[in-house]
């Protein structure tokens, strides 16, 4: 199966700029596979179905035990991954998708656990798509925790809109109980042309700084001095990069999120990217 090419002028075109042709593929087709198995779920409303789900996935899933999955974008991770260690971190992926739509979490624990179980099997895979083999553990055990913290936050902020109008919450019972809201409330606030809510740029505000916070310390996950060692990081790197940008953006002209989102121009991404590329040769 060829990779999906990313969208131009997106930030993960930019990040696959300056790196080579095998690696771009690798890692776009683990892409493709991570988005396919955590969306499994996301416009499934009856818990029959999304048993159904799951148990189909399970059985294709057992399929690479002998190297016979069915599915397009598992098929065309088989000749990329070592198939057990695949098996693993896309079970972990699919639980969590399916505990998000069927249990979703209602204390901020709970739901910070349930992340970081799904970012970072998702930050597993995108590594060793990036190798094309399983990534050495000093590696992985610097760079995978903090960026599946990172990436939890600031993807789902990017996706905030899409999650709520297919009925997940996005975060916590308890997250909202502390801004006096419910998910109905910020449905409904999209719905309207109610201008402001106090109480709801109160929750976007926190959220964004939560993520910019988190994302402040990145250069020490993922150092210059770590990517010109291994240049295969390189688009790990600038995408991360790009997403800390992204977020500075926000937290500095605090869009609404609800209704707008905010990136920074193609001469910033490109600049970027650019230099990542310069500081790394």
């Amino acid at each position: 199966m060829p990779p999906l090419a990313p969208r131009p002028g997106s930030s993960l075109y930019y990040a696959g700029l300056y790196c080579d042709e095998d690696t771009r593929v690798r890692a776009l087709r683990t892409l493709n596979l991570i988005a396919v198995i955590a969306n499994s779920f996301v416009d499934v409303q009856e818990p029959a179905v999304a048993q159904q789900k799951i148990h189909w996935w399970h059985e294709e899933l057992a399929r690479l035990d002998d190297n016979a999955a069915t599915h397009p974008t598992l098929a065309a991770c088989q000749t990329i991954h070592d198939n057990e260690r695949l098996k693993n971190l896309c079970m972990a992926i699919l639980s969590a998708a399916a505990n998000e739509r069927m249990a979703p979490a209602t204390k901020e624990q709970d739901l910070s656990e349930q992340l970081a179980s799904d970012f970072t099997a998702r930050g597993m895979l995108v590594l060793d798509g990036l190798f094309g083999e399983p990534t050495p553990d000093k590696i992985s055990e610097q760079v995978v925790p903090g960026l599946a913290k990172a990436y939890s936050h600031s993807d789902r902020l990017r996706q905030i809109r899409h999650l709520l109008h297919r009925g997940i919450p996005v975060f916590s019972n308890e997250y909202y109980e502390k801004f006096d809201l419910d998910p109905t409330a910020l449905i409904e606030h999209i719905a309207t042309e109610e201008t402001h809510n106090e109480k709801i740029e109160a929750l976007l505000a926190d959220s964004v700084d939560k993520a910019a916070a988190v994302y402040s310390d990145i250069d020490s996950l993922l150092p210059i001095s770590m990517v010109k060692e291994e240049p295969r990081l390189l688009p790990l790197l600038t995408l991360t990069r790009l997403r800390h940008q992204q977020i500075n953006l926000w937290q500095k002209q605090r869009p609404n999120l609800l209704r707008e989102s905010l990136t920074p121009t193609p001469v910033r991404k490109f600049w970027l990217t650019w230099r990542c590329m310069r500081q790394t040769r």
